[in-house]
């Protein structure tokens, strides 16, 4: 046999390996700065052909939830649903699944769920599917994601969920964001530029105007993660309530002028057990628990109950 072409072999084989590492490694580094997802859809959007894209996702009107026991389906007719779910959900993939397996796993038939931070309506239409007999109350700041929500809502004919183009703070009244011509999945209240007022309200004042008990809150705020939980004091203080935050460290610094460990410090002081959903973007569900020391990075999913 041709040496040459065994040596050609292993430095075909090396090359790949160190080519893997070095992937690896760059996935890593940047997923330690939070910044992994924003720079893969970037590349994705802006490198990828669009020819191949139009191709084989122009005609798809539906994106179809992919686990069997949830009939769910979102519609991505419109060019900024059908960028946001394909490709990165085609092939069976579905979005953050340690978390969509944490939802599957909490929320029962006759649950009352919040989602404060709708986007499309991912969590919502979950939620409101697996509460078949209960109840989803559904906060969006952006006023250009309210139809697209709507629209999911209608196609998977769901009567259990109310949803308000409000933004949930720490104050009842208005809240400034930016003034945008298209739905924007990284909205983030205080902006000061071509800002915009959307209607507040508080955890708290929400739950005694309406008489719900819920038995799961989800907060999704980019940042203003601190402002929700100072709104919801009353709330904190009772039994049998789970919360899913996701915490965006680097947001909380630049827009509202604190850190995730005071967000630590109010749960832990209110009685709850935190824990990190470790690669909640991952299938991979492990829990880490949390102690006002413990260190985040990135974009954290913590899970919080009562134990």
């Amino acid at each position: 046999m041709d040496a040459s072409w065994i040596t050609m072999a292993i430095e075909t084989v090396f090359q790949k390996r160190y080519e893997l590492v070095a992937k690896r490694f760059i996935k890593r580094m940047l997923l330690a700065l939070g910044i992994w997802y924003p720079v893969r859809r970037f590349i994705k959007r802006n490198f990828q052909q669009s020819g191949s894209f139009q191709e084989k996702y122009g005609k798809r009107d539906t994106w179809t939830f992919p686990l069997a026991t949830i009939d769910l389906q979102f519609s991505v007719s419109d060019a900024y649903s059908k960028r946001w779910f394909f490709p990165r959900y085609d092939k069976n993939r579905y979005h953050e699944p340690a978390v969509t397996k944490l939802f599957m796993e909490l929320v029962g038939e006759k649950d009352v769920v919040m989602d404060i931070g709708v986007h499309l309506g991912y969590f919502t239409c979950l939620s409101a599917v697996l509460a078949k007999q209960g109840s989803v109350h559904s906060f969006e700041v952006d006023p250009t994601c309210i139809p697209l929500i709507q629209q999911n809502i209608r196609k998977n004919r769901l009567t259990n969920v109310t949803l308000h183009n409000k933004a949930v703070s720490d104050q009842v009244g208005t809240e400034k964001i930016p003034l945008g011509a298209g739905p924007n999945a990284s909205l983030k209240l205080q902006h000061t530029q071509d800002a915009i007022d959307v209607a507040s309200t508080t955890v708290d004042r929400y739950i005694e105007t309406t008489g719900i008990t819920p038995t799961l809150i989800k907060i999704d705020v980019e940042g203003a993660e601190e402002k929700v939980l100072k709104g919801m004091g009353k709330t904190l203080q009772k039994d049998g309530i789970v919360l899913l935050i996701e915490i965006h460290v680097k947001e909380l610094t630049a827009y509202f002028d604190t850190d995730y460990t005071a967000i630590l410090e109010a749960l832990l002081s209110h009685g709850f057990s935190v824990y990190e959903v470790k690669e909640h973007r991952s299938n991979n569900q492990k829990l880490k628990k949390l102690t006002t020391k413990s260190r985040l990075q990135g974009n954290a999913m913590v899970y919080c109950v009562k134990e």
